[in-house]
């Protein structure tokens, strides 16, 4: 079940990126030490979906942009231990990990950087 977990992990992470309006409407944050994936959006206003790992899950929070959120506001996905973003030179990384098996997953953002 393990495989499977990591395999669905992967998917959503990737979908989630395949449907940013844009490689420059996606940046990674950090917020009280959890990396966060940031996906901006205009819908004649300023909102954003944030996804993290919190509490062995990862978590997916839509809000508008300047919302103040703690990180249990978010709406739980799939179980994962760890959810890590990096950004460097348009090259985005996704260090994933479940509770037995871990990937890692690189999307090359157009534009060159977030």
């Amino acid at each position: 079940a393990s495989s499977q977990e990591l395999q669905v992990d992967s998917l959503y992470i990737s979908n989630r990126i395949f449907q940013a309006p844009s490689a420059g409407s996606i940046s990674v944050a950090n917020y009280s030490g959890t990396s966060c994936l940031e996906i901006r959006q205009s819908d004649g206003g300023d909102y954003i979906t944030r996804v993290y790992c919190y509490e062995g899950w990862i978590m997916e929070l839509y809000s508008e942009e300047d919302y103040e959120f703690a990180l249990g506001d978010g709406e739980q996905i799939q179980q994962a231990e760890v959810l890590e973003f990096k950004e460097e030179g348009g090259l985005l990384t996704v260090e994933l990990k479940t509770s037995e098996l871990q990937t890692t997953l690189y999307f090359a953002l157009k534009g060159g950087s977030l």
